[in-house]
């Protein structure tokens, strides 16, 4: 059975959900990317809150030790 036995309309709506299904994949693949960037940014998140918390105190030793 070859592709070009088959009516033109069932080629079409073959071709149709072929598109449909990469398109589908592509899709679960960027929301998959998408979870793994998201969780990557809760952790410079947490890593910026303790720069942040380490610079406030570098900061207050300099006041305290002074000359």
């Amino acid at each position: 059975m070859k592709i070009s036995d088959f009516r033109i309309g069932t080629r079409l709506m073959l071709g149709f959900l072929m598109v449909v299904s990469v398109m589908g994949g592509a899709a679960g693949y960027q929301i998959m990317q998408m979870r793994y960037v998201s969780e990557l940014y809760r952790q410079n998140a947490a890593r910026d809150a303790d720069a942040i918390g380490v610079k406030d105190i570098a900061k207050r030793l300099s006041d305290v030790y002074s000359v």
